[in-house]
């Protein structure tokens, strides 16, 4: 090649003259001399040239050849650096030393190859970089050096790459809006945020698809992942829950109905049973009593109205109501009652009356007037009426019966015809009065005597109807007449009587006088013990009979 071209190759000089009619010789070392016109060299040197006539030579003359370099650069060891996902690789070669400065070609260029790779092409940087590699993975690197004559020489290294930065809960933050304590039947948006810098953070739903954005909007609970990634590396991912979010409905599942309750049963797996209505319309509520958050409710809602339709809803904490549940509500029934009375006779005083029944399940409540209603099974009445009794659900009444209280007699009875004298004797009176009693009826009369305006002794009974008894004396007038003997003559007495109805009531008649008749001969007779009697026996006698 010429003169300006490198070659590890050979060179031919060619000398060529004007001159002619001599012999042209060239030589390499200017001593041995050949009749031709080119010398080839393998190393660099001189070539010389002259002319012959076949005895003599003339003068010679010569010219280097220079552009012959048979050795390779200098051994040399490359450098290299690296990311996750690259690595950057830089050789300085330098040409080996020739045996003049002619025989330095000098770097042409270098070239790279990765692992077994193929080569890149010849470039004159000695950097150079390996780009889309794995992380974690080690490479060994060649470099090849060529000089300007085609002579190589090729060094190496080793170099792994880096690893992407794993995430962890001390460099990680994730947050959630609405919070996780919040429950929701809406969406969830999950945020990643991390102090690594340098890297592209990632997110997914499934750990397979992966977007570059630090957020993720779930509307069912799942997982969001998020990571770091290099471009082409991912790092190890971290993970969070997002678990606040509740689309179910919770589920009635009974509303068990009484006359004036109903028992709610419902159940909700997600969020929980935070509240509970019951309506008479089946459009959902807004308005929901709060019960402690349960995944199971059980609770009993009272003071409902009997005979009616209720519906049923519960809602849990993420706000979703349930389906409606229907229940009607019983009815009280109609008291089958029992009477007892604390006495079953004629009183003055009071009456006890005390309900039973077989019917269970419900408070027996009486009442005087059914009006005012009190939760006890006894009434006690001073006067005749009627006891009202019923069932009582606690909110709701059944139909009242009735029974009558007719046994009570507080009232005196009348003195309806006075006290009166019929006839009298020198010993005896005889009394009339004319007594009523409209309830119990009369019961006795009681005759009482004395010789003052207030007589005391009790002369005779007229009795008629037992006293305290079940049975009813007359209610009609009744005239009566008692005749009380054994009075003084010529003395004046004083009568009263005192009528008793059969509930034991008593009127006392006004006070009247009689007195006594003045005897004569003919209510005086005497029949002696025996026959032997004389004047004596007959003044004895009348004396007796006058101090009678």
């Amino acid at each position: 090649p010429v003169k300006e071209t490198w070659t590890k190759g050979s060179v031919t000089a060619t000398v060529s003259t004007t001159v002619t009619g001599y012999t042209l010789q060239t030589s390499k070392d200017g001593q041995t001399w050949d009749s031709v016109a080119s010398q080839t060299f393998t190393a660099n040197g001189t070539v010389h040239a002259r002319l012959w006539d076949g005895t003599n030579p003339g003068e010679a003359l010569s010219a280097n050849v220079t552009n012959i370099d048979t050795l390779a650069p200098k051994a040399f060891t490359p450098t290299a650096t690296s990311t996750t996902k690259s690595i950057t690789v830089t050789a300085t070669a330098e040409d080996a030393d020739a045996t003049s400065t002619s025989g330095k070609s000098g770097i042409a260029g270098y070239r790279f190859k990765l692992d077994s790779g193929s080569w890149t092409s010849y470039q004159t940087s000695g950097t150079y970089t390996f780009d889309n590699l794995t992380q974690t993975t080690s490479h060994t690197i060649t470099v090849e050096a060529k000089d300007n004559a085609g002579n190589t020489k090729q060094g190496t290294v080793t170099k792994g790459t880096g690893t992407v930065t794993k995430l962890t809960t001390s460099n990680t933050t994730f947050t959630f809006n609405p919070v996780k304590e919040t429950w929701t039947k809406g969406s969830v948006t999950a945020t990643v945020s991390t102090t690594v810098t340098g890297y592209t953070l990632q997110t997914s739903k499934d750990g397979v698809k992966w977007d570059s954005v630090a957020s993720q909007t779930f509307t069912t609970n799942g997982t969001v992942h998020a990571r770091l990634w290099d471009g082409i590396n991912p790092g190890e991912a971290l993970s969070a829950n997002v678990t606040n979010i509740d689309t179910t409905k919770p589920v009635v599942t009974g509303a068990k109905a009484t006359t004036e309750s109903i028992t709610i049963t419902a159940t909700d797996e997600s969020s929980g049973i935070v509240g509970y209505a019951v309506t008479t319309s089946n459009t959902a509520p807004t308005s929901f009593t709060s019960c402690t958050s349960t995944t199971s409710l059980s609770t009993t809602v009272t003071g409902l109205t009997q005979g009616t339709t209720y519906y049923v809803w519960v809602k849990d904490a993420a706000g979703n109501v349930s389906e409606s549940k229907s229940t009607k509500t019983g009815s009280v029934p109609t008291i089958q009652p029992s009477y007892s009375y604390s006495t079953s006779t004629w009183t003055a005083g009071s009456v006890t009356v005390t309900v039973s029944t077989t019917q269970t399940g419900f408070i027996i409540q009486t009442s005087k007037d059914g009006q005012t209603w009190d939760s006890v099974a006894s009434q006690t009445f001073t006067s005749n009426g009627k006891i009202y009794t019923r069932l009582w659900d606690g909110t709701n009444p059944g139909p009242a019966v009735s029974a009558n209280v007719t046994n009570i007699d507080i009232t005196a009875p009348i003195i309806s015809t006075a006290l009166s004298s019929t006839s009298q004797g020198i010993d005896s009176v005889t009394l009339s009065v004319g007594i009523t009693d409209a309830n119990s009826g009369l019961g006795k009369v009681e005759w009482y005597y004395g010789t003052t305006n207030n007589p005391t002794t009790l002369a005779g009974t007229t009795s008629v109807t037992d006293l305290n008894g079940s049975t009813t004396g007359p209610t009609t007038a009744q005239p009566k007449t008692y005749t009380i003997t054994g009075l003084t003559p010529v003395t004046t007495y004083y009568f009263k009587v005192i009528a008793y109805d059969v509930a034991g009531n008593a009127k006392t008649s006004s006070v009247i006088s009689v007195t006594t008749d003045n005897p004569t001969a003919a209510d005086i007779s005497y029949t002696p013990s025996d026959t032997s009697w004389d004047v004596e026996n007959v003044k004895e006698a009348l004396d007796a009979l006058y101090n009678r």
